[in-house]
C-alpha cells in the first residue's frame, strides 16, 4: 500500500509546480482581432503593441487609396459634366443664333449636283408663310437669256423663269420652316420643301421631297447675298 506524501513533499512539488501558460492564446486572440479589424489597445504587452502599429499603418494605407481612388473618380466625374455643359451650351447658342435668323432676304442658289450658281431668289413672308420668287438668272452669255419653264404645268407653263414664284406655303415650325412647296423650274415639277437657316444665317438649307413611306429627295445650300443684283 503506498505511502501518503508528507508536507515536506507537498511543498515541494508545489514550488516545482508552473503557472499554465497565456502567452500563446493571448497572441492568438490578438492575431485573430487584427484579422478582423477590431482595435486593439496600444498598451500594454509588448506582442499587442507591435501587432497595434501593424494594423494602425495598415488601415492608414487603405484610407489613402481610397481617398486617392475618390479624388480620381471625382475629377474624372467633374471632367465629364463640365465637357457635356460646355458642349450643350454650345450647341444651344448656335440653335438660339440659327433661331433668331430668318430666310427673308436674298440668296444665291447652288446647284447640288454641279456645284454651280444658278440664281437669285428673293424669299419674303406673307402672312406667316415663306414665299420665293427668282430675281436674277446666272447664265452664261451664250445660253438663253430669258428662258422660259417649258415642263412646266398649269398656269406656270411657258412662263417666263425670272420672277417666277418657286417657294411657297412655308411655315414656321420649332425647327426652321416647313410644309411648303418647291418648284424645280428645270424639270416642272414640285416637290414638297422644309428650311433651315444655317451658319448663324449665312446660308440656308432646302430640303425638297417627295413622301411615299419616307421622305426621298434631296438638299441645296443657298448663300445669303446683300441683295438680287
Amino acid at each position: 500500500m503506498a505511502s501518503l506524501p508528507g508536507p515536506h513533499d507537498l511543498i515541494t512539488t508545489i514550488a516545482s509546480a508552473k503557472p499554465p501558460s497565456t502567452t500563446r492564446s493571448s497572441c492568438t486572440h490578438e492575431v485573430h482581432a487584427v484579422r478582423h479589424g477590431v482595435q486593439v489597445h496600444e498598451h500594454g504587452h509588448p506582442r499587442r503593441q507591435a501587432l497595434y502599429r501593424e494594423y494602425a499603418t495598415r488601415k492608414k494605407v487603405e484610407r489613402q487609396d481610397d481617398e486617392v481612388r475618390d479624388d480620381y473618380s471625382m475629377n474624372a466625374l467633374l471632367r465629364t459634366v463640365l465637357s457635356v455643359v460646355l458642349v450643350t451650351t454650345h450647341q444651344g447658342i448656335a440653335r438660339a443664333d440659327n433661331a433668331e435668323a430668318s430666310p427673308v432676304g436674298y440668296w444665291k442658289t447652288i446647284d447640288d449636283k454641279t456645284g454651280q450658281a444658278q440664281s437669285i431668289v428673293r424669299i419674303v413672308e406673307v402672312h406667316g408663310e415663306l414665299h420665293g420668287r427668282i430675281e436674277k438668272l446666272l447664265v452664261l452669255p451664250k445660253d438663253n437669256q430669258d428662258p422660259v419653264c417649258k415642263n412646266c404645268a398649269g398656269d406656270k407653263k411657258n412662263k417666263p423663269i425670272r420672277g417666277l414664284e418657286i417657294l411657297w406655303g412655308f411655315k414656321r415650325e420649332s425647327k426652321g420652316w416647313s410644309s411648303g412647296y418647291v418648284l424645280s423650274p428645270k424639270e416642272g415639277r414640285t416637290y414638297q420643301g422644309n428650311i433651315e437657316v444655317i451658319d448663324n444665317g449665312n446660308r440656308l438649307k432646302l430640303f425638297g421631297y417627295v413622301r411615299v413611306v419616307v421622305k426621298i429627295g434631296r438638299s441645296q445650300i443657298w448663300e445669303r447675298v446683300s441683295s438680287g443684283n
